[in-house]
């Protein structure tokens, strides 16, 4: 069953012959990204089911989108939610270091004032350098 979708997405590509010829484009390329996102999809683990509200203006762009790139709905919201988790994941992870650095006593601080007063020096012919922390 895998290797026919991928036999059949691979097909969408426009009947370009790999081997030969001019080098993929890059809508080529995407397609070829979308199918290996789905073989990894298919051979990871299962997934799971949930519910979203959505207001109704953006389900319908949600739906024409699905429709213009051939998707259905929960692929394109799968897809954004996957994306959007990697994008965040850094300032999580950032946040759960500082916390724990405060915790053990390692983090080092500047004050408010300190900052805002050199902040507000910015462009000014007496620019103050750059608080410490401490």
């Amino acid at each position: 069953m895998l290797l026919l979708k991928v036999s059949f997405r691979l097909a969408a590509i426009s009947g370009h012959e790999w081997q030969k010829g001019p080098l993929p484009t890059l809508a080529e390329y995407a397609i070829l990204e979308d199918v290996l996102h789905e073989i990894a999809e298919d051979c990871s683990m299962s997934k799971q089911n949930i519910t979203i509200r959505l207001d109704p203006k953006t389900v319908r762009q949600l739906d024409q989108m699905a429709q213009a790139m051939d998707r259905d709905r929960s692929w394109l919201m799968s897809r954004a939610i996957e994306r959007y988790v990697e994008d965040e994941a850094w300032q999580v992870r950032a946040i759960q270091e500082a916390v724990r650095k405060v915790q053990e006593g390692r983090a080092r601080f500047t004050s408010h004032e300190e900052v805002t007063s050199w902040l507000d020096s910015w462009g000014a012919d007496n620019e103050l350098p750059p608080p410490q922390c401490r």
